[in-house]
């Protein structure tokens, strides 16, 4: 029994690396291009174009169930439509946005909040019923952590200077806990596996590569390179691929494991 419950937490113990998703941009330049990447494998997929290139779908990316997301849609006068798509590629409006949105999505207990910021660089944590403000410059990415219910976004000063900072749900005060370096416009997640964040920063030249990193930590971790484009504050995890075996699966290998050293003791 000792043996099996030492096995038991071993594979419970054992968290594969997350499955993200990000928009990055077409062969023009255009923000539509929905991306997987596989942490562990260290492998950037494309998976399907969104709309028809007349239109951006960058600046935010929340993942909602199966292959499905909820995110941006914005044309070329700045007005915002949030929209679901799936990793197929096929498109659908849900509601007006508002506009100059563009700092990252994420899904908070089932309601989407997502950043918008005007063009002074005014930041609204916002959703579908409610805008409040954050401060300014929060156009890097959105996170929710669920373990101590804030949110977390990504700041860049007027410097290209990139910092974390949580946000109170409540009241929405700010507060910085990392300092990034440079350049972090690409996305923020958060895996409730291992209490980890990712987030995407790009160089002068639009190179971009994943990082990650804990609270905690004093500076993020670079990963791997993911190539150019990855600039739009969108960046997500699936939630059902958190390498943590379901229930039925811990029952599953406690009946194998007991009946083996049941008949070995026999």
């Amino acid at each position: 029994m000792k043996l099996t419950l030492a096995l038991l937490t071993a594979i419970g113990g054992a968290q594969a690396d997350p499955i993200l998703f990000s928009i990055g941009a077409d062969g023009l330049g255009v923000p539509r291009q929905l991306f997987q990447i596989d942490v562990g494998a260290a492998n950037v997929t494309p998976l399907a174009l969104l709309g028809d290139g007349s239109l951006s779908y960058g600046g935010g990316l929340a993942y909602r169930t199966g292959s499905t997301f909820d995110g941006l849609e914005t044309d070329s006068f700045g007005s915002v439509n949030r929209v679901s798509y799936t990793s197929a590629g096929a498109v659908s409006n849900i509601a007006a946005a508002g506009s100059f949105s563009g700092g990252g999505m994420a899904n908070v207990g089932g309601t989407v909040h997502w950043i918008a910021n005007d063009f002074l660089g005014n930041s609204t944590l916002t959703t579908s019923v409610t805008a409040n403000s954050i401060g300014t410059g929060f156009n890097g990415g959105l996170a929710y952590r669920s373990t101590d219910g804030l949110a977390y976004a990504v700041q860049n000063d007027g410097n290209g200077n990139s910092s974390v900072h949580s946000v109170n749900l409540t009241t929405f005060a700010t507060t910085q806990v990392l300092s990034l370096g440079q350049g972090f416009l690409g996305g923020l997640a958060w895996d409730p596996a291992t209490d980890t964040f990712y987030v995407i920063g790009s160089d002068s030249n639009g190179a971009s590569s994943l990082f990650r990193f804990v609270l905690g930590d004093t500076s993020p971790t670079s990963l791997f390179a993911l190539g150019n484009g990855f600039n739009a504050a969108s960046l997500t995890i699936a939630a059902a691929d958190q390498g943590v075996p379901e229930p039925s699966s811990f029952l599953l290998c406690a009946a194998v494991l007991s009946v083996r050293l049941f008949k070995r003791r026999a």
